[in-house]
């Protein structure tokens, strides 16, 4: 898998923490994403073990990336994805919602798509 899809799915997955209320593993999350996505010889260190060398990557972030590698997912993220709706990410995804208001606007509309996230926004 490229470092490019493996850091994808790492902010897939620090946005899934933040819906969560977890702020704090968003974030770490979100910066070891950053730090894969940017990273020369991602594979070479993987090979080596020694991915805990990248900014913001840990022991427990270095055995995710290690099985996004290998697998191409992780029993976390499929946990999470089949908690929050595909919908909720593509709200996150709309300039100016953002995460927290996406999740209350799910928890309130229970909105199966974008369409119905916009029908609703224009009948008020």
């Amino acid at each position: 898998m490229e470092p490019a899809t493996i850091a994808a799915q790492l902010r897939e997955l620090a946005v899934y923490y933040e819906l969560d209320g977890d702020r704090h593993r968003a974030f770490a999350y979100q910066r070891a994403a950053n730090s894969v996505g940017a990273a020369n010889g991602l594979h070479r260190l993987l090979d080596e073990g020694r991915l805990e060398e990248l900014p913001g990557v840990g022991q427990s972030i270095a055995r995710v990336v290690a099985e996004l590698a290998r697998r191409g997912t992780v029993e976390v993220l499929d946990r999470l994805r089949a908690k929050w709706p595909a919908v909720v990410i593509e709200m996150t995804q709309l300039k100016g919602l953002g995460i927290p208001k996406a999740r209350k606007l799910y928890e309130v509309l229970k909105p199966v798509s974008l369409d119905e996230v916009a029908a609703a926004a224009r009948n008020g």
